[in-house]
């Protein structure tokens, strides 16, 4: 039922193109779940047979029982059985990364009165190398990305930062310390925003919201990256709020931006170099960017803001982020470099 019905709204849209009112500051959002109300750092001990997980590469992956403990500095505590599964694609093979990012499972009634109290599934972004220590920046700059995108838009996933050891449980030994995040279900990012997640290949962005998908497309060169394509929803989910609004695409996985520079980007045909970095917004839709940077101005200090506040990162990376918003905003301020830069090379 919930296919037809999606297919019906797609159907009316293509047909009758939608143009409803979409100003960022008027915006319903639905309430958010316990776990992603907060942007304090959680303690997390995950205690599984590590070496059966973590060698576990198969497509379709077995779940692996498992115990999560965490606490917060507020004293919020607690702990509760989970099935863990590796997941991904790159990051799954064991060539590329000797820590895949997992799934964590869990039964609501385990987790009732927790802080992931209406949660059944989430998914853990991890550090890749465990003997890398620079891994464990990267996840923390693609944590503050994630943050930056949700000072400018509530169409995005919440995320919460996670500190993690790592037990084997089979020797009690500590495996691996490192920093995570945790992601909001799709089907929660939709909810809050009063929706529900459509999964519509092929789609031209023209049919989209035009202002989300420029804020998108401006966000994803932003932070210098390229590894993402609403048509073939690559790294985008599109968001249904019925028949009367355009769809909403939500961008996600960013740790292939050159603004991260992960290490594993080098051996992937996904490399790009940042002089072949492009803006993907609509050619047709200049009265929209024009819009939407004026948008962005409007965030310019919450950016700013937010790579000061965020105390884990290294002094490199946050000089580094600080120094990609002065380049990005220096672009926006610029009539004559925005035309040249941004309209220049837009999505025909």
């Amino acid at each position: 039922m919930q296919r037809g019905l999606s297919a019906f709204f797609l159907f009316i849209m293509m047909v009758f193109p939608v143009h409803a009112q979409e100003i960022f500051g008027e915006w319903f959002e639905g309430e958010e779940k316990p776990l992603f109300a907060s942007d304090e750092m959680i303690e997390m001990d995950i205690r599984a047979d590590l070496h059966e997980l973590l060698n576990d590469r198969d497509e379709e992956g077995k779940r692996h029982a498992g115990m999560l403990k965490y606490t917060t500095h507020s004293g919020d505590c607690d702990s509760f059985p989970v099935m863990l599964e590796t997941r991904g694609n790159f990051r799954k093979r064991p060539e590329n990364c000797d820590f895949p990012p997992l799934m964590l499972r869990m039964e609501e009634d385990e987790v009732e009165g927790t802080l992931f109290r209406g949660q059944d599934r989430l998914k853990l972004a991890t550090h890749c190398r465990t003997n890398r220590e620079v891994f464990k920046s990267l996840v923390l700059k693609e944590y503050l990305i994630y943050r930056w995108y949700n000072a400018l838009t509530p169409c995005s996933y919440r995320v919460r930062l996670a500190r993690i050891r790592y037990f084997d449980r089979q020797s009690g030994e500590l495996y691996a310390e490192s920093n995570g995040f945790i992601l909001e279900r799709t089907r929660d990012m939709a909810a809050r925003l009063g929706g529900e997640p459509v999964d519509f290949a092929g789609i031209h962005p023209m049919r989209l919201s035009h202002q989300h998908y420029t804020l998108l497309a401006l966000f994803e060169y932003l932070i210098m990256n390229n590894d993402w394509a609403v048509e073939v929803l690559h790294n985008v989910k599109l968001v249904s709020r019925g028949s009367g609004y355009p769809l909403i695409p939500v961008g996600y996985d960013f740790d292939w931006s050159g603004l991260i520079d992960a290490p594993y980007r080098e051996v992937s045909n996904h490399e790009m170099e940042e002089g072949d970095l492009k803006y993907k917004g609509l050619c047709g839709e200049k009265e929209v960017l024009w819009q939407v940077i004026d948008h962005y101005l409007g965030r310019k200090e919450e950016l700013y803001r937010l790579v000061e506040q965020c105390g884990h990162l290294k002094r490199e990376d946050a000089v580094r982020m600080t120094e990609r918003l002065d380049e990005f905003f220096a672009l926006l301020n610029n009539h004559r470099q925005v035309r040249r830069v941004l309209v220049g090379s837009c999505l025909k």
